[in-house]
């Protein structure tokens, strides 16, 4: 039940004087000279409220950009750590810089792989100036063993040839002391009988 109150004849006056000063538009008072700049914030009419509006509020409410924080072309002001200011560009800075880390990671990675195999190879190299530098010493000493050899051979073969001759030489001693002996002259005689009989 809603209560009701006479306030009477005056009081509807002036209640009714209040809403037309109300509702009547605020007049700006110009002088001579000034342009509409001078009195931007003073227009015409009841002042618009930007919290009246159901969007601003709700923007406020949700930390958004209201018109009133946009600067020109509905940019958004830059915020007090950084983060609201080209969200698109810091992104991709970090991709870039995560693709560079990759890149100097995988190159580090290639690097120590060609130092490791060049190291690999050193070691193959080494080892076979090693096993080289041996066959050359064995050849050379088979080579000095085979000049040794021939050598050898060379002086044996002289001495062979030295001993056939003395042996030649000894049967030719040991005939011609033979004829000269009796005993030659009695196998000769003893040779003849039996050839020819007894007549001889």
């Amino acid at each position: 039940m809603v209560a009701t109150f006479d306030i009477g004849p005056e009081g509807k006056k002036k209640a009714s004087s209040s809403s037309k000063a109300s509702a009547a538009p605020t007049v700006v008072p110009s002088h001579p000279g000034e342009g509409t700049s001078a009195h931007l914030g003073a227009f015409p009419g009841p002042t618009p409220s930007i919290l009246g509006q159901p969007v601003c509020c709700r923007e406020v409410a949700a930390g958004g950009d209201s018109p009133s924080r946009q600067g020109e072309g509905g940019q958004a002001h830059l915020g007090s750590n950084g983060d609201e200011a080209f969200p698109r560009d810091r992104r991709e800075a970090r991709e870039q810089a995560s693709l560079q880390e990759g890149r100097v990671a995988s190159m580090e990675t290639e690097v120590a792989r060609l130092q490791k195999l060049a190291a690999n190879f050193e070691q193959q190299l080494a080892k076979s100036r090693a096993y080289e530098q041996q066959a050359l010493e064995e050849l050379a000493k088979v080579k000095g063993d085979r000049d040794s050899l021939t050598d050898h051979l060379g002086k044996s073969g002289a001495l062979v040839n030295e001993l056939r001759e003395a042996l030649n030489k000894a049967k030719e001693s040991a005939v011609e002391e033979f004829k000269s002996s009796s005993e030659f002259m009695v196998a000769v005689e003893d040779a003849a009988f039996k050839y020819f009989g007894e007549g001889f």
